[in-house]
């Protein structure tokens, strides 16, 4: 007799869960700019000023998440190094970072990160 009960309830929360108002899900703008700096010819030096650069021609009107760079290296991200910058508006299209003192080496690459995250091309950083 339990059984039937327990059944007759389970059906009775599926009907009001399915049954019950629907709230529209936010549209989420998902927008992965091409990286245009720094490429794989580029090399950076130690403590320099540099730009990160990035397509912005197709740029949704609404970018709904805070943006940053990160440096990886080995395709990973570096440890030790905070974000090279944060904060900052993805459709100005650059953002000035400095390269921190990490090992030099041939195998470094930028994330950006917005509405999603994107990895440029391998470059160098060198002392």
């Amino acid at each position: 007799m339990q059984l039937k009960y327990a059944t007759g309830f389970l059906a009775f929360c599926t009907l009001s869960a399915v049954a019950g108002p629907l709230t529209k899900r936010r549209e989420l703008d998902v927008w992965v700019p091409n990286i245009t700096s720094p490429t794989s010819d580029t090399v950076w030096h130690i403590g320099d000023r540099v730009n990160v650069t990035w397509d912005t021609s197709d740029a949704p009107v609404q970018i709904s998440n805070g943006a940053s760079v990160l440096l990886n290296v080995h395709g990973r991200p570096a440890e030790d190094v905070p974000k090279l910058a944060q904060d900052f508006d993805l459709r100005a299209g650059f953002v000035e970072v400095t390269v921190p003192d990490v090992s030099p080496g041939t195998d470094y690459s930028i994330t950006l990160f917005g509405d999603s995250g994107n990895t440029g091309e391998n470059f160098a950083i060198v002392a």
